[in-house]
């Protein structure tokens, strides 16, 4: 196998975050878009989504695994993670468009970034993270700018019953009709940050076979497809969709007159399909193969400062006038809160840079510990341990170093006879 000479290595990392932030961007916009024909079918447009995702991942993994770049021990890991990260991500999908399909395109970009403060905590309750305080204050400081950004809504909730006139009425009820929504977006973030969390997980428990990306996104998206189907009755919830259970399968044949620019019912105007969710779809599985590439080249870490970069930019570029959606305005509060949080991603940016160069300064002493324990009670916790080199052994590399390292760690925190293994392979006498 060839090896990546020096110089193609230097930009390969900086060509994954620049694909990551164009993809993103233009992901986001051209989902409010696709969903402006398709503004009465969302539940469809996942559906459709998913499928695409079977059908792409699926040819892509056949190919890799024809080429050799697949191996049959990749095909052979655990696949009972991938039922819960299909039905999360199928949730966050449904809830997702439903609640895209009925707020202002500025306004979902800062919702979705309430994924950070929903990361962490499944980051700390799966994978057995720390966040330090800093950490934690500037989470808080994204949820405060969230928060901001409803403020117009949650004030028109409050004074909703005081209202006399009926445009006072109709506007209320708008912005009522608009805070729902944007808690239904908020609720399609957890699941996201969760399926989210369990890919990283798994890439962490596959880290000795380099596991490919298809592998991972065909059998998510496999299992997604199964609950994308199962979950379509949430359609049927008042405020979700009112489409009785007897009708669904008619809605669904709406949504594919309308997915081909025909009007399904007097009520659509599809106008713009299917150009505008072939697009979407289009870029939307790109996003998804840059980002999770991005994840397991470079880091959560660095893949978070990336998708920084996308969330001002979405929001500023709704204000240009896209083909059937226009251009918004800003108003003071969506403003401030952009800033405040952009202030809170900054911040926890920072403390996380400061944590990761504290683990970096304590990690030779942990791993002399870990490795030079003989004691009874460490070589039952993980396993007899030979020959894992010292940060002092001039024949590794830095990088190699730290994968060991990482390795030590994750045998350490699971404390699994099935993982120590996979972990560390021979190396790693867990028996």
């Amino acid at each position: 196998m060839t090896q990546s000479s020096p110089s193609s290595a230097s930009w390969a990392l900086p060509a994954m975050m620049i694909s990551v932030v164009l993809s993103a961007v233009v992901n986001t916009i051209l989902r409010r878009i696709a969903l402006v024909p398709l503004a009465h079918y969302p539940y469809f447009l996942t559906q459709v989504q998913t499928l695409v995702y079977v059908v792409f991942y699926c040819s892509m993994l056949y190919y890799r695994r024809r080429r050799g770049i697949v191996t049959a021990a990749m095909l052979q890991i655990r696949k009972q993670p991938f039922l819960w990260i299909g039905f999360w991500d199928s949730l966050g999908d449904l809830l997702g468009n439903l609640g895209t399909s009925r707020l202002p395109g500025y306004q979902v970009p800062l919702l979705a970034k309430l994924n950070i403060v929903f990361t962490a905590l499944f980051s700390q309750i799966l994978l057995g993270k720390r966040y330090s305080q800093s950490q934690i204050l500037s989470m808080g400081v994204v949820i405060t700018g969230s928060i901001v950004t409803l403020i117009p809504q949650l004030l028109a909730a409050a004074t909703s019953t005081t209202t006399s006139s009926s445009d006072e009425k109709a506007t209320s009820s708008s912005s009522v009709s608009d805070l729902f929504y944007a808690l239904i977006y908020v609720s399609s973030v957890a699941p996201t940050a969760l399926a989210f969390v369990l890919k990283e997980q798994v890439f962490r428990e596959s880290q000795h076979l380099n596991l490919d990306i298809f592998v991972v996104n065909s059998f998510g998206s496999i299992v997604g497809l199964c609950f994308t189907v199962l979950l379509l009755p949430i359609a049927s919830v008042p405020g979700l969709g009112k489409v009785p259970l007897s009708q669904l399968p008619e809605y669904m044949l709406h949504g594919l007159q309308c997915f081909t620019g025909a009007n399904g019912t007097d009520q659509d105007n599809c106008t713009g399909s299917p150009l505008a969710p072939l697009l979407y779809l289009g870029v939307n599985v790109l996003y998804n193969i840059f980002f999770l590439n991005l994840i397991k080249h470079g880091g959560a870490l660095l893949t978070f400062v990336t998708n920084t970069v996308t969330f001002p930019l979405s929001t500023i570029l709704f204000t240009l006038p896209w083909p059937l959606l226009g251009s918004s305005q800003l108003n003071g509060y969506i403003l401030l809160g952009l800033v405040v949080e952009l202030t809170g991603i900054l911040l926890y940016r920072q403390a996380s840079v400061q944590v990761s160069e504290k683990e970096k300064v304590d990690a030779p002493d942990e791993t002399a510990s870990m490795v030079e324990s003989t004691d009874s009670q460490a070589t039952k916790r993980y396993g007899s341990v030979e020959n894992i080199p010292l940060n002092n052994n001039t024949s590794l590399s830095d990088q190699d170093y730290n994968d060991w390292m990482e390795r030590l760690r994750e045998c350490r925190k699971y404390n699994s006879e099935e993982v120590c293994k996979s972990l560390l392979s021979n190396k790693c006498n867990c028996g």
